[in-house]
């Protein structure tokens, strides 16, 4: 009997040990994403970034790249294995007792089986369904902060790097007018304080151009960093060359596109959704569970089998009641969370999108108006003075307006670009090409697509 016990209980343990249960439609779709986004990034290494490489490739190399994307990523993976865990029965349990006096005189070995109330493992596989959505929703919000982190650090370097250009060549024009002054002060045509008033704003923009030189380092790291580079990775060096975006939407069309694709709007939403399920769930507190087995004794001959049937008894109603409260409340609170930040979308779309027009307006007005004719007026003063038609002050004065005017458009334009790339990316949730996003990726695997660029990992 000991050795038929024995075959029986190693046939029912080979058997439980292959046991699974059927996945519900929303883990099947979330594991076919997955399945989906894990050839992007474990594609093989062979695309590489250069000092030429375009604003575009910088931007995908810091969506498959950015350790908090690569973090966002795995969370969501993370959650698509709890769905399986919430869906499943609970693991089975192998019993054993025995009568003992003397010696042995009964041993029983027994397996149960906890069976949740009907609608439980639905609503719980619903709920960890709807965490996994906010959760992929996270990940996209982390793909597409890393683009606008990228735009933004990208537009500082322009920043800097035209800042440095402009107090250049105001260095050489002061150096210029320094030679002049002086040889105009050796000729008896101009006094000493022409020469000093040079010398003071040759000084400041020495200062300047090396505060920049500073600043640059600064912003080097900043870039590495927007890129997904730690500080002991080798970096690639600084853009030669700098983009500008034809960004051309118009308001309605913006928030349309908010309202419909926005990520914090979408991983609020699977949070109402995730809510609504818990609610669900703590309804079905009123019904019971129930556990099932059989038990054996074995040193009867023939064995005694022993059935065994179990139901909790939901009868504390104040603690059921509580429980549904509390889910319903925090449905609301949900509700409530999602509502405001749709007004928030609202707001922020509002306001960049009067920085961008007001920047865009503004450099208009600086490139096409004022810079030429500050450029023509310190032209015409520079060779009076040299004539001796107008002062010194005249020539300062005019150098001096013309570089307010060529800073104010390097920082308006830089506001700009940055305003634009908050509106598409940020705000509006416009993917960036070839991000590994499911919309983007989805329609390239429908109609078997390729960029033909391999992404490290």
């Amino acid at each position: 009997m000991s050795f038929q016990y024995l075959l029986t209980l190693l046939f029912l343990l080979i058997f439980m040990s292959g046991c699974v249960t059927k996945p519900t439609t929303e883990e099947t779709a979330a594991r076919r994403d997955a399945a989906t986004l894990k050839k992007v990034f474990d594609a093989p290494a062979s695309f590489h970034l250069t000092t030429n490489s375009s604003l575009e490739e910088f931007v995908l190399f810091s969506c498959l790249q950015h350790p908090k994307v690569r973090v966002a990523y795995n969370n969501w993976l993370a959650s698509i294995e709890r769905v399986t865990i919430e869906r499943s029965l609970p693991d089975p349990q192998l019993t054993f007792e025995a009568d003992v006096t003397g010696i042995i005189e009964a041993f029983m070995p027994g397996l149960m089986f906890e069976v949740p109330g009907p609608g439980k493992r639905k609503f719980q596989a619903a709920g960890a369904s709807a965490e996994s959505r906010a959760r992929y929703y996270e990940f996209e919000s982390s793909v597409l902060e890393a683009a606008f982190a990228t735009h933004q650090a990208y537009y500082k370097l322009y920043s800097a790097n035209e800042r440095m250009v402009v107090y250049r060549d105001v260095i050489a024009l002061l150096k210029n007018l320094e030679q002049v002054a002086i040889a105009g002060n050796v000729a008896g045509k101009g006094g000493l304080q022409d020469i000093l008033r040079i010398q003071i704003d040759l000084e400041r923009a020495l200062t300047a151009l090396a505060n920049l030189g500073d600043a640059l380092d600064a912003l080097r790291i900043q870039w590495n960093a927007a890129l997904g580079f730690g500080p002991r990775e080798a970096t690639p060096s600084l853009p030669a060359r700098f983009q500008f975006s034809g960004f051309n939407i118009s308001a309605d069309d913006l928030l349309k596109a908010a309202l419909e694709q926005n990520p914090r709007l979408r991983r609020m939403e699977a949070e109402v959704r995730q809510a609504e399920a818990a609610v669900h769930l703590a309804h079905r507190g009123r019904v019971p569970d129930f556990s099932a087995g059989v038990m054996a004794d074995i040193t009867a001959n023939p064995w005694m089998w022993t059935p065994k049937i179990g139901i909790t008894l939901p009868i504390w109603k104040d603690k059921i009641r509580a429980g549904i409260a509390a889910a319903q409340f925090r449905n609301r609170a949900a509700q409530d969370r999602f509502s405001a930040e749709e007004i928030k979308v609202a707001v922020e779309l509002a306001d960049r999108l009067f920085t961008y027009r007001e920047t865009t307006r503004n450099l208009k007005l600086l490139e096409d108006r004022l810079s030429p004719k500050a450029r023509q007026a310190l032209d015409l003063s520079r060779a009076g003075y040299v004539s001796g038609r107008a002062s010194f002050l005249d020539v300062i004065d005019s150098q001096r307006t013309l570089l307010e005017f060529e800073i104010s458009a390097i920082e308006a334009r830089a506001m700009r670009e940055t305003a634009a790339a908050e509106l598409s990316l940020l705000i509006a949730a416009q993917a960036p090409t070839g991000a590994p996003l499911l919309r983007n990726i989805a329609p390239l695997k429908r109609s078997e697509k390729s960029t033909g660029k391999d992404i490290p990992r």
